[in-house]
């Protein structure tokens, strides 16, 4: 019997030929007890992104699945994280973009153990850094802390998108899914990094 899919990594990706593969490796180099997926959004690159996602596809075709749009989902006002939440199977779903990339092979093993132990929480975070030319520009972005704490969500809507780093995000996914089935076409035009943050939030 194949084993459950416990975490779907969702990837956005547009342009981002510099970057996209260190985030996929970094992807590829979690270390979990469980079974992870990595879904990839690419919304109609026009540089090498494409070939590049093509490439790990064919390296690991039961691990990475590719959502290519007939067009330019951006463009037309939509968000793509709708379409890869919804093809999402995990129990969790983490967020990283295709010009991000995750820095160390336990997060996904930490995070999940931390939802597993604290039912009431539906979505966790962690500090990340910001790096432009490859350099440091900030070391303390989502650092509220040395140790785990509870963030009020009234904190996280007044900030809108910049309380948390996207790339650090995981959630529980059928809330989500929930919402997705009771307003699709609310969502479909409307999951844009604050939303996903603040109803996260709003449920623990």
């Amino acid at each position: 019997m194949e084993s459950q899919t416990v975490v779907s990594i969702c990837c956005l990706t547009y342009n981002h030929e510099l970057y996209i593969e260190e985030a996929i490796n970094s992807f590829l180099n979690q270390k979990t007890s469980f079974k992870f997926e990595i879904i990839i959004f690419d919304d109609c690159s026009t540089d090498s992104t494409t070939q590049i996602v093509n490439k790990f596809k064919l390296q690991y075709p039961d691990l990475i699945k590719i959502i290519l749009p007939q067009e330019n989902t951006f463009s037309k006002g939509k968000t793509s994280f709708y379409d890869l939440i919804r093809a999402s199977k995990g129990k969790y779903v983490a967020c990283c973009e295709g010009d991000d990339y995750w820095i160390s092979e336990d997060k996904l093993q930490a995070q999940v153990d931390f939802l597993e132990n604290n039912t009431g929480i539906s979505i966790c975070f962690h500090p990340s850094y910001t790096l432009i030319n490859n350099e440091i520009i900030d070391s303390q972005y989502g650092y509220y802390g040395n140790k785990p704490s509870i963030i009020p969500a009234k904190r996280v809507v007044k900030s809108s998108s910049g309380f948390i780093p996207m790339p650090s995000i995981m959630i529980r996914s059928n809330e989500f899914r929930n919402l997705f089935n009771t307003y699709p076409d609310f969502f479909e035009k409307n999951l844009w990094h604050s939303t996903i943050q603040i109803i996260g939030a709003s449920y623990g």
